[in-house]
């Protein structure tokens, strides 16, 4: 039942932010569910993937896909996953999930910190002004 629930939240996870599925399917399957972490690997890409094709057909059916971007980059993530999936079999277990702790922090620290604001061509008082619909006393 847990799992069940947490591939729920996963799903949301996909759904709001676009991605992270794989990261968080992997610790599920592993410690929820006591999937070996090198299979974990593997059938989380095929959950996310599958899920994400999916999700894109109602996207396309919509007119918000590229088809030469999907085949371009689906086709890498494809040959990139089937990869993985063999290779993960190769790295000790306890390496793996390090490895994957490890890509989960540096991932979350980015986004707490957020991407630095760009620089705009108006300078910071401009922004900072109120927008009002109506004409400025002073300026009649």
């Amino acid at each position: 039942m847990l799992s069940l629930v947490l591939s729920v939240v996963i799903g949301l996870s996909l759904g709001v932010f676009g991605g992270g599925g794989s990261i968080l399917a992997v610790p599920v399957l592993v410690y929820v569910t006591r999937i070996a972490p090198s299979s974990a690997v593997g059938m989380s890409l095929a959950i996310v993937g599958a899920t994400s094709l999916a999700a894109s057909y109602a996207h396309r059916r919509r007119g918000r896909v590229s088809v030469p971007a999907a085949v371009t980059f689906g086709g890498a993530g494809i040959v990139t996953a089937f990869l993985e999936g063999r290779l993960t079999h190769l790295v000790p277990e306890r390496e793996l999930m390090f490895t994957l702790a490890m890509l989960m922090i540096v991932v979350g620290g980015w986004m707490l910190l957020g991407r630095r604001a760009e620089e705009s061509p108006e300078p910071p008082e401009a922004r900072a002004r109120p927008v009002s619909c109506t004409p400025c006393p002073r300026a009649r």
